[in-house]
């Protein structure tokens, strides 16, 4: 993994900037994300596919947000 790769993710570890990179980008730049409403969650979770196989999957980042609006994961 390169540097600015590692870099970007300490980065997103931070509320107010990973709250600011979901505004930004899935929310038209609409504060609908406060730093305050995120609580961060395992970024490891496993699954089971089609096939019945189990899967692991591993993010490199994740949170969960609570406001007015509905609970949400990003």
């Amino acid at each position: 993994m390169g540097q600015k790769d590692i870099v970007e993710k300490n980065l997103e570890d931070y509320n107010d900037v990973f709250a600011d990179i979901v505004n930004a980008l899935v929310f038209k730049g609409k504060q609908a994300v406060r730093p305050r409403d995120l609580m961060p969650v395992k970024v490891r979770s496993q699954y089971k596919a089609d096939e019945g196989k189990l899967h692991e999957e591993e993010r490199d980042n994740a949170s969960s947000f609570t406001s007015e609006n509905p609970t949400g994961m990003v």
